[in-house]
């Protein structure tokens, strides 16, 4: 494996572990929300939904990092 393979194959990691965070951070608000108890169904609707296109978001990272490892093994 070359060094530039082995970088890339590193920044897939860090990536990747980033992601891990992130969805972490998604399932925390849902915990959160349901702790707090929201009482107003509008903020709760809206808190739901960045959750909803964060873990999206993080759906479509997590498929470029596997199309990146595909690529480059």
């Amino acid at each position: 494996m070359s060094i530039m393979t082995e970088r890339q194959i590193d920044r897939i990691r860090q990536a990747e572990a980033s992601m891990r965070e992130a969805r972490e951070v998604a399932g925390e608000i849902r915990s959160a929300l349901d702790a707090a108890n929201v009482k107003q169904p509008r903020a709760r609707e809206e808190l739901l939904k960045a959750a909803e296109r964060l873990e999206r978001q993080i759906e479509e990272i997590q498929n470029a990092l596997r199309e990146w490892r595909k690529d480059i093994n």
